[in-house]
């Protein structure tokens, strides 16, 4: 098998292939069981759209009772703390934002927009007041937690962050289209700054200490994602820390397997190859 991306949520590892969702209808998340069962409805949907599309059998029903199971029993097991709740507004923030991200069935966040999962079970400590874990901070949709500042809870607000433009100072790098930063922190903490413009790659530009440019092939690179498309920032050999263009298909990629033009590196033999379709092993037992 080779590798494919992706983000975890709700302590599953969740990869990403091809096909998105058709699910519009809204779903229930009024309990933690309802949340899973309406996470579950919306990933099968996804994924069995994809497995039908490429002639792959698909059972829905046995889909949606086991990911349903794994689900909650997940979220339990990821729990830190055992005073928390179970918050339905959260819970519907993070089923939006699963539905506006899966893919087959499969979820990526390069922006961070599924924060709000990992946010679904908090407790009704106050901002300023003791703590031993974030989860029993109190928070509310759209925002976020920390335990710290000698074990005190610490809120902030999530907002849509500064769009840097070429030559603005910096503070990070965006790899998609949505991220969120944290502003405003509840109690207000000494010498913090509020956040910087962040770049877009997707505006052609990355974050070092100030918004700069992509770099091109032959360029100074920093990071294996911020060189323009069809390069890769090389991260051993010779050429270290050059943007290099990507491997072609058949290409040895076991040196580099994030190098690949199809971003797809076969691990039975190590050579760069186009993304297969979905096997029926994960249409049958997809979580």
């Amino acid at each position: 098998m080779g590798k494919r991306g992706g983000f975890v949520v709700f302590g599953l590892a969740l990869a990403f292939v091809g096909c998105s969702s058709s699910e519009s209808d809204p779903e229930p998340t009024a309990t933690l069981e309802e949340l899973a069962t309406s996470v579950a409805r919306v990933m099968c949907a996804s994924l069995g759209g994809c497995c039908t599309e490429q002639g792959v059998s698909f059972d829905r029903e046995t889909c949606e009772t086991e990911a349903t199971s794994r689900f909650t029993e997940a979220i339990l097991d990821d729990r830190e703390a055992p005073d928390t709740r179970y918050d339905a507004a959260i819970g519907a923030e993070c089923l939006q934002a699963i539905k506006s991200l899966v893919v087959c069935g499969q979820l990526d966040d390069g922006g961070g927009v599924l924060e709000a999962c990992d946010r679904i079970l908090h407790g009704d400590v106050a901002p300023g007041d003791a703590c031993e874990s974030r989860d029993q901070c109190q928070v509310g949709p759209g925002q976020s937690a920390s335990c710290v500042d000698q074990g005190r809870c610490v809120v902030y607000t999530q907002r849509s962050p500064i769009r840097g433009k070429l030559g603005d100072a910096c503070h990070g790098t965006c790899h998609s289209s949505e991220c969120t930063v944290d502003t405003d922190p509840q109690p207000a903490l000494e010498g913090t700054i509020a956040p910087g413009a962040i770049c877009f790659l997707e505006d052609g530009l990355y974050c070092d200490t100030e918004c700069k440019p992509r770099p091109k092939l032959g360029e100074a690179c920093s990071g294996m994602e911020v060189c323009v498309a069809d390069t890769y920032c090389l991260t051993q050999g010779a050429l270290t820390g050059t943007c290099v263009r990507r491997l072609n298909n058949g290409a040895d990629c076991s040196s580099h397997p994030g190098g690949c033009a199809s971003h797809y590196c076969d691990e039975s033999n190590f050579t760069c190859a186009e993304l297969p379709g979905l096997s029926e092993t994960e249409c049958r037992r997809p979580f």
